[in-house]
């Protein structure tokens, strides 16, 4: 029912933007966001139509962020496939995103649900806003770990947390309930960013390059924690790379190296846990089921 009505919104009489629709719908991934807004909604009675358009505007709205950031970060891969911008250039794929943030927009619309058409303005406005910061913050080196923390909230844990309440809103659950499963989908969506920052310091085949947050200047927690704790030697050294416009895969891979040996990685995933677990708590409200 869901794979059918996103195959449907996303057709037009333009040739063009269908095959950019066809491809971005060939690539998606393991579809967590909307998976979660359904599962949420069977937890609280039953999935309903109002899930099924809620859930597509979610998972438009993150499909076309995802489009606008790699044109930004100039990224030419997603999950080993040819990014959008790779395939039709830079002007088409922000246009493309752009429909595609339109169409989320008129899928909330159906809804009829003031609540979840609110819900869903507030992540894109999010999305735009943590963007944002991390862009004013790539490349300077005062970020600090609560600046980083915002920023993966806005950019990932809200719409997690935006696609847990969709659920339950479309399910006719309570107030609490809705707060619950709210900070139950954040702390899932701050473990899912810092799972795929500590991928970038291991060369596995994850579906994306590894390295990419080092080349683009990201200062993520792993790079964070081993820069707070290392000598001014270790320092100078690291800040000498990450201010380089262009790195090789030997300083790439120094830098990883880094990381791990300071202890970021760990600290990262001590922290990734600790989310973890505040997530599964939440569930305690809930009585156990499928």
């Amino acid at each position: 029912m869901y794979e059918e009505a996103i195959r449907v919104v996303l057709l037009t009489d333009n040739s063009l933007l269908n095959q950019l629709t066809t491809h971005v719908l060939s690539t998606r991934g393991k579809q967590m966001r909307p998976i979660m807004s359904l599962l949420v909604a069977q937890l609280c009675g039953k999935v309903t139509e109002q899930t099924i358009n809620g859930s597509i505007a979610i998972e438009l709205l993150h499909i076309a962020s995802l489009i606008h950031d790699d044109v930004l970060d100039n990224s030419l891969e997603r999950r080993n496939k040819p990014s959008v911008n790779a395939l039709f250039e830079n002007k088409i794929a922000i246009l493309g995103g752009d429909f595609l943030f339109s169409k989320a927009l008129e899928k909330a619309a159906e809804t009829q649900n003031m609540d979840i058409i609110q819900n869903i303005s507030r992540v894109g406005a999010n999305l735009a806003d943590g963007e944002i910061l991390q862009l004013a913050n790539s490349k300077k080196f005062k970020i600090t770990e609560d600046i980083y923390i915002e920023i993966i909230f806005k950019k990932t844990a809200s719409l997690f947390a935006s696609c847990a309440q969709i659920g339950a809103l479309s399910a006719g659950a309570n107030p609490q309930q809705i707060r619950t499963l709210g900070v139950f989908g954040e702390c899932v969506g701050m473990c899912f960013q810092l799972r795929d920052d500590i991928f970038d310091y291991y060369s596995d085949n994850i579906g994306k390059p590894t390295g990419n947050d080092i080349r683009e200047g990201k200062i993520t927690l792993p790079m964070l924690y081993a820069l707070t704790n290392s000598t001014n030697k270790e320092k100078a050294r690291a800040y000498t790379l990450l201010q380089k416009a262009e790195l090789s895969g030997e300083e790439v891979s120094e830098l990883q190296q880094f990381s791990i040996k300071k202890g970021g990685v760990d600290y990262a995933r001590n922290k990734m846990y600790g989310y973890r677990e505040k997530a599964i708590a939440q569930l305690d409200a809930f009585e156990e089921s499928d």
